[in-house]
């Protein structure tokens, strides 16, 4: 850093300023420690950043599937979000358990990060155990992930209010009969999508059941429920792999 700054004339302070706060910097300067960075082909160290600051400039991501499309799209989005604030990822992922909750990340936990992102979207059989093992010090954020507190800030749909708008417009299109595929019963996204589906039916006045899943049946809800009844069915998917419901009555 002295390099660049007997290089563009100024001192050792407007350069760091250049560096963290280009605000504070007139034009002129910015562009000529800009190009003495350049000529010198300077890069910041790391590491003697971080002891000064007690910053590492690092999240850490913990994420339960690669995979699926909302979670590769999520984790796109957030080494996006990451690297145009001037921040690392490292991402990981988790030890889950039965329902594919994270569990625990070892490789993560043993690295001073300033902040850890859970990429998973919860379910009401949590039981956040994860959240023992990260330092109170350090933010947490997910995408979905106990939504109620925790110390957890969680970023997400709301899945209800989409769930209305969509029930009220199929009702006020003529619809009496109005199935509904979720996901499984026990997901966050499930249970507010289905709770605003109910919700709508029951202020309308129409009658809905929920049906057996196919893959315990391999009947269609059509046969299973009476006429004019709507009804509600989970998909044959798990927390990991989803895939669509093969059912015959659908071809």
């Amino acid at each position: 850093m002295d390099d660049v700054a007997r290089r563009a004339g100024v001192s050792r302070q407007t350069v760091s300023r250049v560096l963290n706060e280009r605000r504070l910097v007139t034009e002129k300067t910015l562009l000529k420690v800009q190009q003495a960075i350049q000529e010198l082909d300077f890069r910041r160290n790391s590491a003697a950043r971080s002891l000064v600051s007690r910053k590492t400039h690092q999240i850490g991501v913990i994420s339960t599937n690669f995979s699926g499309f909302i979670y590769a799209r999520n984790l796109e989005g957030i080494e996006s979000g990451a690297r145009e604030s001037g921040y690392q990822t490292m991402i990981t992922a988790a030890h889950r358990s039965d329902i594919g909750e994270p569990e625990s990340s070892p490789m993560l936990l043993e690295r001073h990060l300033d902040g850890i992102l859970i990429n998973y979207h919860g379910s009401s059989s949590d039981t956040f155990r994860i959240l023992d093992e990260i330092p109170t010090d350090i933010p947490i954020v997910s995408t979905g992930y106990a939504p109620c507190g925790k110390r957890v800030k969680s970023i997400t749909i709301n899945n209800a209010h989409g769930a209305r708008i969509a029930v009220s417009h199929l009702v006020d299109s003529g619809a009496l009969r109005i199935g509904m595929i979720t996901g499984p019963r026990r997901d966050n996204e499930t249970l507010g999508r289905s709770g605003a589906y109910a919700a709508v039916l029951d202020e309308r006045g129409i009658i809905f059941q929920t049906v057996s899943s196919p893959r315990a049946t391999g009947a269609s809800p059509e046969a299973s429920s009476p006429p004019n009844v709507s009804w509600i069915q989970e998909s044959a998917s798990t927390p990991y792999s989803p895939r669509a419901t093969a059912w015959p009555w659908a071809a």
